[in-house]
């Protein structure tokens, strides 16, 4: 769901959970508005969000948020700022996503004019599904860079991402330091690739 129209509908929530709704998804996408407003159009702001969730907690359903990484020129403090609204929030459950153009759409148009794509789609405009980094998935590069960052700094935060949210982990000692080290790994080979081209700025 929106943030926006659980604040509209808060009786049709009731109404929902009445006949059984356990659990409400929210698509925050990004925890940056100038990102959200002027990239995916999404025009919802920050306290509609966090009132969302808010609300989904008070009435005793479970949340979970939607978030995306890697989209055209977001950067590394962007990119925070949706950790930072993730942990304002408090959802029960988090999902990360790369994004993913696709042709005939506003964010493939900026890709192509910022010339950020690194992997061409099949004939059906479908890219390989390994390069969509998500939780569970195998860490592979991406398929496009954001402009400031490249696709190796964007699988890095993935690693940040799971330090973060994936609670029920912490405790184990040998998971926290794969984490961490895969974190480090990435974003130095991000950092390498950075130097070799003069694409990305800092």
């Amino acid at each position: 769901s929106r943030p926006e129209m659980v604040l509209r509908r808060i009786d049709s929530l009731c109404e929902l959970q009445a006949a059984g709704l356990k659990d409400v998804w929210i698509g925050i996408e990004s925890g940056n508005e100038k990102i959200r407003k002027e990239i995916l159009n999404r025009k919802m702001s920050n306290d509609e969000i966090l009132k969302a969730f808010q609300t989904i907690r008070g009435l005793g359903l479970q949340s979970k948020s939607f978030n995306i990484v890697g989209i055209p020129t977001e950067s590394i403090r962007e990119i925070i700022d949706t950790f930072k609204i993730n942990l304002k929030a408090k959802p029960d459950k988090t999902s990360y996503y790369t994004l993913m153009p696709y042709p005939g759409t506003k964010i493939w148009d900026i890709v192509h004019e910022m010339k950020l794509l690194v992997q061409i789609p099949d004939k059906d405009g479908y890219f390989d599904d390994k390069s969509n980094i998500q939780a569970g998935a195998a860490p592979a590069p991406g398929v496009l860079n954001t402009g400031p960052l490249n696709r190796y700094h964007i699988v890095s935060f993935r690693y940040l991402w799971y330090l973060f949210f994936y609670r029920s982990k912490w405790y184990r000692l040998d998971v926290h330091l794969k984490y961490i080290s895969s974190f480090i790994f990435w974003f130095a080979k991000g950092l390498v690739e950075q130097v070799r081209s003069p694409i990305f700025k800092s």
